[in-house]
């Protein structure tokens, strides 16, 4: 008698729960198409936003670059180098090419002699 009971139980379970998934799934509103509208133009502005975005981000890096090497431009007239050159600044650069310029020019030249 016990297991008829679980059984009949079980099976009134499983019925119910197939007529509750039934009606909520056809009560389901049909996708509207102003609601696809929205969304398409939705997704077209956020692609919009994300690359100019992407795009302020990479000039940000630009800006900063020129800025670091105005940076080292500074250092020429804030505090003159002696025997240090930079790698980055385009000051050094110049000085130490005027510099290799005019030893190649000085015939008392010898390269590799200490």
């Amino acid at each position: 008698m016990k297991s008829r009971i679980i059984i009949f139980l079980l099976l009134l379970n499983l019925v119910t729960t197939l007529v509750v998934g039934y009606t909520v799934y056809t009560n389901i509103p049909k996708k509207d198409t102003a609601a696809v509208a929205e969304n398409e133009k939705f997704k077209k502005n956020m692609y919009s936003a994300m690359s100019m975005l992407m795009s302020g981000q990479s000039r940000l890096a630009i800006n900063q670059n020129d800025l670091n090497v105005g940076i080292l431009r500074v250092h020429h007239f804030v505090a003159p180098h002696v025997d240090k050159f930079y790698d980055a600044c385009p000051e050094c650069q110049k000085e130490k090419q005027r510099i290799l310029e005019e030893e190649k020019d000085n015939i008392t030249f010898t390269m590799g002699v200490d």
